[in-house]
């Protein structure tokens, strides 16, 4: 029997009907090796941070698109960790924080249930425009090829 996200404690409006499952953890540890964010301290283009009392807010690459200061796990933007954070009773960076952020950023898109399904080619699609590494992303930036997807994501 599934048991009720306790990661989603706090969430203003959490849907009664969101189930965790391993599913969620596989798509979570998918989306982490996509970005090329192996620890919850990285900032993007490699450099790191220490302090999880807040999101650090650090620049770490600019690309035509302009400055990013993603950084994490999930690799949340300074302007996404200010809007969710407070909807969702986040007071700091930690990886369990994090991880809050980018399940509310997953259920937005409206692909939670699809991951938890197993239908990630269907959550890829609606997440594109979240995490830039992902293939159906809008962005610039490198992305992952369909077949790397398909090679580390297995439902």
């Amino acid at each position: 029997m599934p048991t009720a996200n306790p990661l989603l404690d706090g969430f203003n409006d959490p849907p009664s009907s969101v189930d965790y499952n391993s599913n969620v953890d596989n798509y979570l540890e998918f989306l982490n090796k996509a970005e090329g964010s192996p620890k919850s301290n990285t900032i993007v283009g490699g450099g790191e941070f220490n302090d999880y009392s807040r999101h650090p807010g650090v620049v770490g690459v600019t690309t035509k698109e302009g400055p990013s200061t993603a950084a994490g796990k999930w690799q949340i933007t300074k302007t996404t960790y200010d809007d969710i954070a407070p909807k969702i009773g986040v007071t700091d960076f930690s990886e369990e924080s994090q991880k809050k952020i980018a399940l509310k950023l997953i259920q937005d898109k409206g692909a939670l249930e699809d991951i938890q399904k197993g239908d990630y080619k269907t959550a890829n699609e609606k997440l594109g425009g979240v995490w830039a590494s992902l293939p159906s992303s809008p962005y610039l930036q490198s992305k992952r090829s369909p077949e790397w997807v398909e090679e580390n994501l297995k439902a």
